[in-house]
This record gives structure tokens, C-alpha cells and sequence, in this order.
């Protein structure tokens, strides 16, 4: 799980998310009932910056 504070940890998931074959409808859908979609929206536009 993203604990979305914590930058580090953020880097390890989109390392992993960019390693591995992660359905990322999956963690908007865990994202939103977490009250979360403007972090995973960060989450989402980092993913793709590489």
C-alpha cells in the first residue's frame, strides 16, 4: 500500500509500478475509497514522467 506521505515510499511504488505489470484501475479504485484521487492524480503524472 501507498502511504501517500511518505516520499520514499512513494518512489518505491512507482518503481515497482514501472517494473511490474500493476493494474493501475485497481489502485484508483483503492485511491478514491481512500478519499485519495488528487494524490493518486500526482501518483498517475509521475508515473509517466520517465
Amino acid at each position: 500500500m501507498i502511504n501517500w506521505a511518505d516520499r520514499q515510499g512513494l518512489e518505491q511504488a512507482l518503481n515497482i509500478c514501472r517494473e511490474c505489470n500493476i493494474d493501475l484501475e485497481e489502485v484508483r479504485a483503492w485511491a478514491a475509497s481512500e478519499g485519495n484521487q488528487k494524490k493518486f492524480k500526482e501518483f498517475q503524472i509521475r508515473l509517466t514522467e520517465d
